[in-house]
């Protein structure tokens, strides 16, 4: 009986152990990338030409939301976002005859704007089936006045 109960206690030690040892790994990572933190990202947006959004109020982002969820059932749900301190950066690529997702990184940063690099990792498949997509990418990053310019670079 005392061997199991030592053999019990050991085995939940261990495992809070694991649990602060991978949260610590999560948090020195978000210091150690850039400030954009991917939120979402997916094949199927609904927006036909490339755009890219600043969203900077709740609303806008409803409005985003409810604009890709039109075909989900369930759709994904809007991030709490804090509006006072952090951004929303959107980047759709428009309709895409190609499988690939959108990422964004730091490019640059002035003391007037910063610019994001918009990377599309184009999978080419040979296949006699043309598929149609509308992939796009959302990141929050922290709030600043600066322009934020996104520029394209596909691979």
């Amino acid at each position: 009986m005392k061997t199991y109960l030592i053999g019990l206690v050991f085995i939940l030690v261990s495992c809070n152990g694991q649990k602060k040892a991978s949260l610590k790994n999560s948090s020195d990572q978000s210091k150690s990338d850039s400030s954009l933190v991917l939120l979402l990202q997916d094949e199927y947006a609904g927006f036909v030409v490339e755009e890219t959004m600043v969203i900077r109020d709740q609303k806008r982002l409803k409005s985003f939301y409810s604009k890709i969820n039109k075909t989900r059932k369930p759709g994904f749900p809007v991030p709490v976002i804090d509006f006072s301190k952090e951004m929303v950066i959107v980047q759709c690529t428009g309709e895409q005859n190609h499988v690939g997702l959108p990422t964004l990184a730091l490019s640059r940063e002035t003391d007037s704007e910063i610019v994001l690099m918009a990377i599309t990792d184009r999978e080419t498949k040979t296949s006699t089936i043309t598929v149609v997509t509308n992939p796009y990418c959302v990141y929050k990053m922290p709030l600043t006045d600066k322009k934020v310019l996104v520029e394209s670079n596909h691979k």
